[in-house]
């Protein structure tokens, strides 16, 4: 397993109990549902991962690149590590953000200071 892999395995163990607890609210889980499935692949000098989130909450990280996705993050591995380690952001512009969809976008935004972005 890779360095990024790894923490980003477990930051998303965390948030796939966060995830399937806002599912299973009446009026939040039909607002977050309508955003699932979703595909995003962090890339960066050392490696590149997967992080899929299901229908139902589940979420699953892989090495390597999904054909069809949300978005993809390009960021330098030391400040990705940090940000999710540490909880520091990386400086404005030191990351590239890619959406391929309007709801990955929007999870993005919900989303980006859960992994220190």
């Amino acid at each position: 397993m890779s360095c990024i892999e790894g923490l980003v395995r477990d930051r998303t163990a965390q948030g796939e109990a966060r995830l399937k607890q806002a599912l299973g609210q009446f009026l939040i889980g039909g607002i977050v549902r309508n955003y699932l499935p979703q595909t995003w692949v962090i890339i960066t000098e050392q490696e590149y991962v997967t992080i899929h989130a299901d229908q139902h909450g589940n979420i699953r990280v892989l090495q390597g690149v999904a054909p069809t996705r949300d978005g993809d993050i390009e960021i330098h591995h030391d400040l990705l590590a940090d940000g999710i380690q540490n909880g520091r952001s990386p400086p404005p512009g030191s990351y590239q953000v890619k959406f391929y969809t309007q709801k990955g976008r929007t999870a993005f935004d919900q989303l980006k200071g859960y992994f220190g972005l």
